[in-house]
């Protein structure tokens, strides 16, 4: 088996799955309570946050520094300062300027006035000066012998006097010394003593904090060793071609072996890639979320072609630190139909060499539409009389039809959630939906409307909803490049419920309920040879116990 980062599409084939695998929702099989040789984990998310940055002033000194010529002018004498290192964070990084300060003295030559010296801000990639200080503005004339003295008196801050904030992307700030208005052509107009006071927040040194973290379980229920190759999926995509970013791993578990490893580290029973490899994940203020989804199946350890092993189980479990919170779900499970037990599945490699494993034909059926239950948006109901509680879902939701091969240029699946909901009263609300696209996770608060899960809208405290994956005008993209259409597929996801109890904060989450039957493909090279079970092409970015001595609890 093979490790790596690298770009996949998510792709429907209903060319082999076709229409003949689905059926009316009337199925009471729920896989993910079961054990299979195929499992899907629907949400893996990892949660990094850097320090808060620091404000801090720097002072740059000032010394016989000379005002020559305009603005721009390659004669002008500049001051060059890594304003990052110099407030002690990390060199090169980026720092935003809130406030400026000076103690300067200007003195003038010939006619040139005090008002004429000025200072550039501007930041080191040639961008225009953000900003000009002209200490000396309210004198329009020369100054006396031995200068004048400006002072700020301390910080002015930006905003303060209407000016926004500087950022320096690169954490340099560069000083150009000019003049407003040239008195003498061939020599200096003045000369600047004293000091230059710039307050910056830049970004100390230091190690994220892990705010949350994913805990991955694998159990092996049968006395036989077996091979197990994954892929962990990215959830977030901003490539413009639809191009999801994967890492393919392969581990080993021994006989009646459980293990589990760390989603943020990669580091537990076995040793996988740490799921920062994934892209760079989304930035929220001062936090990275890396998140998406992993698949994965029991297969020959010498061809990685997929066996017959109907005895895997797994959980993840998401673990919030900082809001000292934790929930944990099941895999959705398939058990292989063909074959029997530790042998290959009799699946004809394509032309190129891949896999095209069937659900529905080679494992069980994925599921031709999900059941949530949720408690309303808003909704108090669940309160006593000491406490307020109130509820929001955040539902995931991701198509079984995946292109795995490298290089396939497959475009992602499209589909739009459809959701019929009732309240409890038995009064059903129509269109709602949500396009998705691979893979999607979004609280029912901020679905676009029509929006029939807040309290005032469903009626009731509590309802429930029916999803299912159809092709739709709504979710066909357009963009940018070939227009990808949208398909019917077969979703599958978990639902978390949030409660905000006073103000204390507590999750619960299950794999959504599966009904009927509907076909999806999941295509992968094999590739060959052992599977590695250290397939990290580095170390992680921080180590757990590092990471973990870091964690902040309540």
């Amino acid at each position: 088996m093979s490790a790596g980062v690298r770009f996949a599409g998510c792709v429907v084939a209903l060319t082999l799955a076709g229409m003949a695998g689905m059926a009316s929702a009337q199925s009471d099989r729920v896989s993910a309570s079961e054990k299979g040789s195929l499992l899907v984990w629907s949400k893996v998310e990892v949660v990094l946050a850097q320090p808060m940055p620091a404000s801090t002033v720097v002072t740059i000194p000032v010394d016989e520094v000379f005002s020559n010529f305009g603005l721009g002018n390659a004669g002008n004498e500049h001051i060059v300062t890594d304003l990052a290192a110099a407030a002690g964070g990390i060199p090169g990084s980026a720092v935003t300027i809130t406030g400026i300060g000076w103690d300067l003295n200007i003195e003038t030559f010939g006619a040139s006035w005090r008002s004429e010296a000025r200072i550039a801000f501007m930041d080191n990639l040639g961008s225009p000066p953000a900003t000009t200080l002209a200490p000396g503005v309210a004198d329009n004339s020369p100054s006396p012998p031995g200068g004048t003295d400006y002072s700020s008196n301390g910080i002015v801050v930006l905003a303060d006097v209407f000016q926004p904030d500087i950022l320096l992307a690169d954490g340099v700030l560069d000083l150009e010394f000019f003049e407003s208005f040239v008195d003498d052509a061939n020599g200096p107009d003045a000369v600047l003593n004293g000091t230059i006071d710039v307050q910056v927040n830049s970004m100390p040194p230091g190690d994220p904090t892990l705010v949350q973290d994913t805990i991955i379980s694998l159990t092996n229920d049968f006395p036989e060793d077996v091979a197990f190759q994954m892929y962990f999926i990215q959830g977030d995509n901003t490539n413009p071609l639809g191009y999801w970013q994967v890492s393919d791993v392969g581990i080993e578990l021994t006989r009646d072996q459980p293990v589990y490893w760390s989603a943020a580290t990669g580091l537990g029973t076995v040793n996988v890639t740490p799921w920062t490899v994934l892209g760079p994940g989304i930035q929220d203020g001062n936090t990275t979320i890396y998140r998406g989804m992993i698949v994965g199946w029991a297969v020959d350890r010498v061809t990685n072609r997929p066996i017959r092993h109907n005895h895997l189980a797994g959980q993840g479990t998401v673990v919030n630190y900082a809001d000292a919170s934790a929930y944990e779900y099941s895999t959705w499970a398939f058990a292989a139909n063909q074959g029997t037990q530790g042998q290959p599945l009799p699946i004809a490699p394509g032309p190129d060499g891949s896999i095209a494993m069937t659900l529905g034909t080679d494992y069980a059926p994925s599921y031709a539409q999900l059941l949530l239950n949720f408690q309303a948006t808003g909704a108090g109901a669940w309160s006593s009389p000491g406490s307020m509680v109130v509820s929001d879902t955040s539902v995931t939701l991701h198509p079984m039809d995946w292109d795995l091969r490298e290089n396939a240029g497959a475009p992602p699946v499209i589909t739009k959630a459809q959701y019929d909901v009732w309240n409890e009263n038995e009064v059903k609300f129509s269109g709602a939906y949500r396009c998705i696209i691979c893979w999607d996770q979004t609280l029912l608060s901020g679905y676009g409307l029509p929006n029939h899960f807040g309290v005032g809208t469903l009626q009731t405290n509590h309802g429930k909803a029916r999803i299912d994956g159809v092709a739709s005008p709504l979710c066909d993209h357009f963009n940018s490049g070939p227009p990808i259409l949208s398909v019917a597929t077969s979703l599958l996801g978990i639902g978390v419920r949030h409660l905000s109890i006073d103000s204390e904060y507590a999750t619960a989450a299950s794999s959504l309920v599966g009904m009927g039957q509907e076909n999806a493909v999941i295509r992968y090279f094999p590739g060959s040879g052992p599977p590695d079970e250290s397939p990290q092409s580095g170390s992680p970015v921080v180590s757990f116990d590092r990471m973990m001595k870091s964690i902040t609890t309540r």
